[in-house]
């Protein structure tokens, strides 16, 4: 049997190794004068420096503005309540930074793009966001307890969970101002497109399934771009490599 990327890359990248302090959130703004708009990148979990490497390139090609973030810290961690406040301080300063950037530069539009864990912060940045006219998720699963706890890259975190007696149940509502069904409430209007994959293991796809079909029942109407084989990095890959941007 052929081993797919995420079986060889999520138990690789899935340990922990920070437990709270600073979480080291800093950007890069490339100002392309002229431009149609702004692109704000959010990084997924425990990424490389210049993860967006790609995609920026292709970003200063369609005529944008690029605000990327990197994150030092992987917010993720076995203290819940570091985890849940640290991805709400993630939104949080990238909103205020969004108002300031469309204040000082006057854009018209904004694109939101997240990846993996990502489009987390990525969704409650968007929703309810004047200033935010399209949201991109790749490879995004409904929030964050489920997919943590039954996705192959963080069956570590789950275990430090547990060794504390600490369950799903309780942590879907701890973190429930996390999931994502919670926040796309503001997102009629907006553009919004949504990348999966049926063989993604590590956000299991039925998660990021559930959230597209959330999604359309509440109006809506996300594209949403479906593969059968690529899995969690390669369907990631492809959209860096690729993904429409306009």
């Amino acid at each position: 049997m052929i081993l797919s990327p995420d079986r060889i890359i999520g138990p690789f990248r899935g340990k922990v190794t920070d437990f709270g302090g600073d979480i080291g959130l800093t950007s890069d703004f490339y100002h392309l004068p002229d431009s149609k708009g702004l692109c704000v990148l959010i990084p997924p979990w425990k990424t490389e420096a210049d993860y967006y490497k790609l995609v920026r390139k292709r970003i200063k090609q369609a005529g944008y503005s690029c605000l990327e973030y990197k994150i030092a810290s992987s917010l993720l961690s076995p203290d819940y309540e570091y985890t849940r406040n640290a991805f709400k301080e993630v939104a949080n300063r990238v909103r205020s930074d969004i108002e300031k950037m469309v204040q000082q530069y006057v854009f018209k539009e904004v694109q939101v793009i997240g990846v993996s864990i990502g489009c987390i912060e990525a969704s409650m940045i968007a929703n309810n966001n004047p200033h935010v006219t399209k949201l991109v998720l790749v490879a995004p699963g409904n929030g964050l307890a489920e997919p943590m706890w039954y996705g192959l890259k963080t069956r570590n975190v789950r275990r430090l969970y547990e060794e504390q007696g600490i369950t799903l149940s309780f942590l879907m509502e701890a973190w429930s101002e996390l999931a994502l069904e919670h926040n796309f409430d503001g997102l009629k209007g907006k553009e919004v497109e949504i990348y999966i994959s049926k063989s993604d293991i590590n956000i299991p796809y039925r998660f990021g399934r559930d959230l597209a079909d959330k999604m359309i029942a509440y109006g809506i109407n996300p594209r949403v771009y479906e593969n059968n084989h690529l899995g969690h990095y390669l369907t990631v890959l492809k959209y860096l490599w690729k993904g429409k941007i306009k």
